[in-house]
């Protein structure tokens, strides 16, 4: 689109815990790439974070993913694949980021007021009290 500004998708190599990269909340196009050793440094370093809007993780081995999911401090978790959330899903990001989950189905419902209205169509008045049929 001409007279933007844009960013091309950009992946950063040789990244350290103590690069803006890894201390800031980033939105855009952006990858860093940050080797570790062990699975319990990796989850560390995810969660020295200040925040925790979303997390991508991509693996062949979905039982260890899913114990990461179990420790790394994010509102969002995607396994194998990219956004966009979903509108039945909770949206809302932890420590530092997020709005408090306003998009999203829940998000909406906190705009609503709501009744509830209950109809008997028999056309017999009741008194619907316990215990009901006597």
């Amino acid at each position: 689109v001409d007279g933007g500004y844009w960013l091309n998708p950009t992946v950063l190599t040789d990244v350290t815990p103590d690069m803006p990269i890894m201390t800031r909340e980033i939105f855009g196009p952006v990858v860093p790439i940050m080797p570790f050793d062990t699975f319990e440094e990796a989850v560390s370093i995810t969660n020295a974070s200040n925040y925790g809007l979303s997390a991508y993780l991509f693996t062949n081995d979905l039982g260890r993913v899913m114990n990461a999911v179990n420790e790394v401090s994010f509102g969002e978790i995607y396994v194998n694949r990219i956004g966009p959330e979903m509108l039945q899903g909770f949206h809302v990001g932890f420590r530092e980021s997020g709005l408090g989950g306003d998009d999203g189905v829940h998000g909406l419902e906190s705009y609503m007021r709501k009744k509830t209205v209950y109809v008997n169509y028999s056309g017999a008045a009741t008194a619907a009290l316990m215990p009901y049929g006597r």
